[in-house]
């Protein structure tokens, strides 16, 4: 069953089971999702992309967003008020390791980062599941 919410005027579709062939399974959640590096305003992230609708198959985009305390990222409306970093790598072939330095956090507070990948599919979008966070506090700019 692919359930679907419209928020902000998109239309997002998602799903908790594996599909019968035919139907379209959303795209899988990136699981290793880390910080490699922070500084006092800088933030380096590492994951794998992800497959989409089918093992082969890339992404479309992906959607990153961040907030200062620990959120449930699973709930759609608590996703849309999370910061968004605008700024993200195009996808890569499913396996390819994928890498993202944000330059404007600001020095000395708790980044909690989420990650969802999105297929569009004959014009609709599926939406991954969100990773689960990667964390870091940046440090005081005196330091």
């Amino acid at each position: 069953m692919v359930n679907y919410i419209k928020t902000g005027g998109v239309i997002y579709g998602y799903s908790s089971k594996i599909l019968p062939f035919g139907e379209y399974n959303s795209p899988a959640t990136v699981s290793d999702f880390v910080v490699e590096y922070y500084d006092s305003t800088t933030v380096s992230l590492r994951w794998t992309a992800p497959h989409g609708d089918l093992p082969t198959d890339k992404v479309n985009y992906y959607e990153i967003r961040y907030a200062n305390s620990q959120v449930d990222a699973f709930d759609q409306k608590v996703w849309m008020g999370l910061g968004r970093v605008m700024t993200v790598p195009v996808p890569e072939k499913p396996g390819i390791e994928q890498k993202l330095t944000i330059n404007d956090f600001a020095p000395n507070k708790e980044y909690y980062i989420y990650i969802k990948s999105v297929q569009i599919i004959k014009g609709n979008l599926y939406t991954s599941f969100p990773s689960t966070f990667a964390y870091c506090k940046t440090i005081s700019s005196s330091e």
